[in-house]
């Protein structure tokens, strides 16, 4: 019975989010379904504890048949917009050929053998964290002060207490910081009502979820850029990052936003390949990139971040490419249809930024860097991508700058440029000196950064191979 449960809690939002992109993404012939399933557990999840939060302020009560509401009024509008449309169930499923099977048959033997033994170990990694989701609970102490408490604290009052009198209005004692973003504890809230408990194991179930789904991503999309076996080879290096797995069976709040960033990272990319010829499908995916990057705010306050460098990189790419700055709209709408009310009820509140320890109070950090480059470079290398990083980007310099991933690094270095600012203008700089930096906020990038990596690596590699619009084509 808890299976069912814990089933319906995923699959519910994950089948809403499915459909919405089955929607709007309808366009893209190569999108797989296990790409679109992918997607749609970010999105849909996203918008459920958004809706969690819009009817906390409105007063409704937190219960199971209102919240699942939320995702059933989804399927059920999206799913009488693709009836309308006349969409057949193959495109909205993307049951389309050839399979793995059929790719596998363009390996060398050696591949193939390299293959199996990626895919035989990712399929134990991923049954050894799924089994240890379900025995560890909520342990470490800032995912319980800043996220699990607060979340229990709402699971047992059926609401955001937002009551004047109560003393711990908005969960004040319960929450670290009251302006955190709600996306983590309403998550769990919505855990909690399915199960019918907040059980201090299952609350956290969804961040192995956003772990599949990462990696589901990142082969899904590497597949259809380059060759099968890059994509499963990049797909087993980013698997075996220690720090992902750990954080795949916590309850912290970076590994949903390196989610968030790298399903923006894929959909940009795939923006830029349409922008000039198909107007109308990229205003879509303008829209689809805004909701992720919005969702990424709501996940943690880093996510603004998120918003700053994909906004750049897009006018960026919207000016050198002489198009109209007036479909930025697409992508501002959905991030204003998330900040807007947040903040709006963070100042009616007059909630502050309790992180705000100020710009320059204390001067400039620079002892920073020796520590952030002993650690990204030496002690915590994460399969050491950074260095593979900076000596791919070396070595193919002319390579990128003559296509459009150029914009991806770009984006890439605008989100490490934006941390490392802040470590060295403000208090901040005191995580980056006890080793949290590296340990948490280098994560949101880290996905990106693989699947940015492996793009470089694979057009250096095949020089012969002709590039449409600066993404590769699908060399099977």
């Amino acid at each position: 019975m808890i299976f069912l449960k814990i089933s319906y809690a995923v699959l519910l939002p994950t089948f809403a989010g499915f459909l919405f992109i089955s929607y709007f993404y309808s366009f893209d012939d190569e999108q797989s379904f296990l790409e679109r399933l992918s997607l749609g557990f970010g999105l849909g999840i996203g918008i459920t504890s958004f809706a969690m939060f819009l009817l906390g302020i409105l007063g409704i009560e937190f219960n199971l048949l209102g919240v699942s509401l939320i995702p059933f009024s989804l399927i059920i509008l999206f799913a009488y917009l693709i009836y309308k449309d006349n969409m057949p169930l193959r495109q909205v499923l993307r049951l389309r050929q050839p399979a793995l099977a059929n790719s596998f048959k363009h390996l060398s033997k050696m591949e193939k053998l390299l293959s199996l033994f990626f895919i035989s170990w990712l399929v134990l990694r991923l049954f050894f964290i799924i089994h240890q989701s379900f025995i560890w609970p909520v342990h470490a102490p800032d995912s319980m002060m800043n996220w699990s408490l607060g979340a229990k604290f709402f699971f047992y009052e059926k609401g955001l207490a937002l009551e004047d009198s109560n003393e711990f209005f908005f969960g004040r004692g319960y929450r670290t910081f009251l302006s955190y973003p709600l996306h983590l504890p309403l998550m769990q809230v919505w855990f909690s009502l399915c199960v019918g408990e907040f059980n201090d194991v299952f609350v956290k179930l969804w961040n192995v979820v956003f772990f599949i789904s990462i990696l589901c991503l990142i082969y899904s999309a590497l597949k259809r850029e380059v060759s099968l076996f890059a994509a499963i080879l990049a797909t087993f290096f980013l698997s075996s990052v220690p720090l992902l797995s750990y954080h795949s069976i916590t309850a912290y709040a970076d590994l949903p936003l390196s989610y968030y960033t790298l399903v923006s990272t894929i959909i940009l990319g795939r923006y830029m390949n349409i922008a000039i010829g198909e107007k109308r499908n990229a205003r879509k995916l303008l829209f689809i990139l805004g909701a992720y990057i919005g969702l990424g705010m709501w996940t943690k306050l880093e996510g603004v971040f998120l918003v700053i460098a994909f906004s750049g990189t897009i006018v960026i790419f919207l000016l050198l490419k002489k198009l109209a700055l007036r479909s930025l709209f697409a992508f501002i709408v959905p991030i204003f249809v998330i900040a807007i009310p947040w903040h709006t009820f963070l100042f009616a509140n007059n909630i502050a930024s309790e992180r705000g320890e100020g710009f320059l109070k204390s001067g400039l950090h620079f002892e920073v860097l020796p520590v952030m480059w002993d650690q990204i470079m030496y002690s915590a290398n994460f399969n050491i991508i950074f260095f593979f990083f900076f000596s791919t980007l070396l070595l193919s310099v002319k390579i990128v700058l003559g296509s459009n991933i150029k914009y991806l690094v770009t984006t890439l270095f605008f989100i490490m440029g934006l941390f490392l600012v802040t470590y060295i203008t403000s208090g901040n700089y005191l995580y980056t000196m006890n080793l949290m930096a590296v340990n948490r906020n280098i994560l949101i990038f880290i996905p990106m950064m693989y699947y940015i990596v492996t793009l470089i690596a694979a057009k250096n590699l095949n020089p012969i191979e002709k590039y449409q619009n600066g993404l590769s084509k699908r060399l099977l």
